[in-house]
């Protein structure tokens, strides 16, 4: 998926000043939307290639798509004897947030597992498709919240005359 990630930020950079940040987001979260549902509904019988490949190439759109159009923000928004202590700041929020939600994904999945009263890989199964569903709806609270927080955002890294 590396080919993935280097390509949604080459085309993020060259979109970012041609396209409204609201756009960008919006459209790359309802794609990272569509990669957690495949995981969500996969089968065990269903190849690789069926949902897995196309949910694994498409789950790193909108975080790569909203890291570089954050930065630009950031950059944009402090003096430049600020601007690595913003980037700093929020990297570091952004590393705390991916800790968070990996534990709390890692804990939903754990709980469901150890309640399930079913074959092992059934029961990893049925919490793997739980934490799935789970970060399919936070994406669609992100898809929302992207949509009416970012009214305002405009192009970034546009040239002014």
């Amino acid at each position: 998926m590396v080919v993935v990630g280097i390509s949604i930020n080459v085309v993020t950079g060259f979109l970012v000043s041609r396209v409204q940040v609201r756009t960008l987001a919006v459209v790359s979260a309802v794609i990272t939307c569509v990669a957690s549902l495949l995981m969500a509904t996969i089968h065990t019988d269903w190849s690789y290639w069926r949902a897995a490949f196309s949910a694994m190439a498409l789950s790193p759109v909108h975080p790569d798509v909203l890291f570089t159009v954050s930065n630009l923000i950031i950059s944009s928004a402090y003096p430049g004897e600020e601007q690595s202590l913003a980037g700093g700041v929020f990297n570091q929020v952004s590393q705390l947030g991916n800790s968070v939600g990996l534990a709390l994904t890692a804990a939903i999945a754990a709980s469901i597992t150890a309640h399930d009263n079913t074959v092992e890989a059934d029961a990893l199964l049925k919490g793997y498709r739980a934490v799935f569903w789970t970060i399919f709806a936070s994406s669609v609270l992100v898809v929302v919240v992207c949509f009416f927080g970012l009214r305002k955002g405009g192009r970034v890294g546009a040239k002014e005359d």
